[in-house]
């Protein structure tokens, strides 16, 4: 998993990163995919988004909470995992 994470965001963002360790593995409620969490650091500090990519951005915790076309699962994570532990327990 850590392989083909690294491998990804190298193809899709032009990032190099070090996973600093798996935050979270569950079964998605909805679609009862297996979904694998890391927290990770960029080594490389400048994107190259692909064509696949071209509408990303960031979003602030408050614009989750208010998206409506976010799949539920993702935006729970986000919301409780991200906002209450991840960020703030990370040492």
């Amino acid at each position: 998993m850590e392989e083909a994470l690294k491998r990804e965001l190298k193809e899709e963002l032009g990032l190099t990163v070090k996973i600093v360790r798996k935050l979270t593995q569950h079964i998605d409620p909805y679609t009862k995919d297996k979904l694998v969490n890391f927290l990770c650091t960029p080594l490389t500090l400048k994107t190259r988004i692909s064509w696949e990519l071209a509408e990303a951005r960031w979003f602030s915790l408050d614009e989750v909470k208010r998206m409506r076309e976010i799949h539920p699962g993702l935006k729970e994570f986000l919301i409780t995992g991200l906002d209450s532990h991840f960020l703030y327990g990370y040492r």
